[in-house]
């Protein structure tokens, strides 16, 4: 988060499950607040394992886009960054594979 708010973004802070508190993650997912969910865990213990889980579930019933892998996340993010939204067409797949 720190990363985003240094580059001028406002950022929501919200609650792991386990924390306790409000919001929490699902409670933010459910209020329609999140347009992508990037979920990759750090560390395999049963309560990262457990809210990870929940986040994931709660993603796909919710038809939020979800990430779980770090490369491809990384891929994608660059792929944002280098280029702008208003550039960003969408084209069908023959515009992209000739002969399909």
């Amino acid at each position: 988060a720190q990363h985003f708010v240094a580059l001028g973004h406002r950022i929501t802070a919200v609650r792991k499950l386990s924390e306790g508190g409000s919001p929490t993650v699902l409670e933010t997912l459910r209020a329609g607040l999140v347009d992508l969910v990037i979920n990759i865990p750090k560390e395999y213990s049963t309560t990262e394992s457990k809210d990870g889980y929940q986040i994931r579930r709660a993603a796909v019933d919710l038809g939020i886009p979800l990430l779980t892998n770090g490369q491809l996340t990384r891929l994608l993010v660059s792929a944002l960054v280098e280029k702008p939204p208003e550039e960003m067409l969408i084209k069908p797949w023959s515009a992209y594979s000739p002969g399909t």
